[in-house]
């Protein structure tokens, strides 16, 4: 029987692998699974394509660094947006100003079955949520960010941020009442909701 090849390993055997037998190639297969959640947490967060960017690179190099220290291979995930969370807080902290990203430059495209009115109209709500969602508080909008687009749970989001379920639970919902008070039109139950709440996320 053949050896299971990198692709094949689930994410706590790669992270034992690279942390006992550490590669170049190992660590790539690792970053084939997280540097694009973990880019678009980061241009959330940032609403800067080019920070965003470097961001992720300096995510990328202190995994690399402290993945020896993990001591919960199972807990990668949660780990990665830690770090991910706190060196987006240290560009807070610095008061960097913050833009809203162009739609043109984020990756993924609309429906192409659309016809130009509703493109036209899924584009003006898209731009309307990420401006809502960049106007939250920072702590609040991690918090929304982790738990609408990136579908992460109370306690993981808690772990990420470092601070207790009841702050987590509060942030989340005091951001979704902001965004609700902001985006009523966007607030009408639909059964194919793309966020939860009934919020309509036109959003990568």
């Amino acid at each position: 029987m053949n050896s299971p090849t990198l692709a094949d390993l689930n994410d706590r055997d790669l992270v034992v692998k690279l942390q006992t037998q550490p590669d170049l190639e190992t660590f790539d297969e690792l970053l084939k699974r997280y540097h694009k959640p973990i880019f678009y947490f980061c241009l959330r967060t940032l609403n800067d394509l080019h920070r965003a960017e470097e961001v992720t690179q300096d995510v990328m190099y202190k995994v690399y660094r402290k993945i020896s220290r993990l001591k919960n291979p199972e807990r990668i995930k949660t780990w990665m947006y830690r770090i991910a969370s706190n060196t987006c807080k240290d560009l807070f902290r610095a008061s960097w100003r913050e833009e809203v990203v162009e739609p043109e430059k984020l990756s993924r495209l609309p429906d192409r079955r659309l016809d130009p009115g509703q493109l036209a109209e899924l584009k003006e709500r898209s731009e309307r949520v990420r401006e809502a969602v960049a106007a939250l508080p920072p702590m609040q909008r991690q918090a929304i960010i982790l738990y609408h687009f990136h579908h992460l749970s109370y306690r993981d989001i808690a772990e990420i941020m470092q601070c207790p379920l009841g702050t987590i639970m509060s942030r989340i919902c005091y951001g979704k009442r902001q965004l609700k008070s902001v985006l009523s039109e966007y607030f009408e139950p639909e059964p194919n909701s793309a966020g939860k709440g009934g919020v309509r996320y036109y959003v990568v």
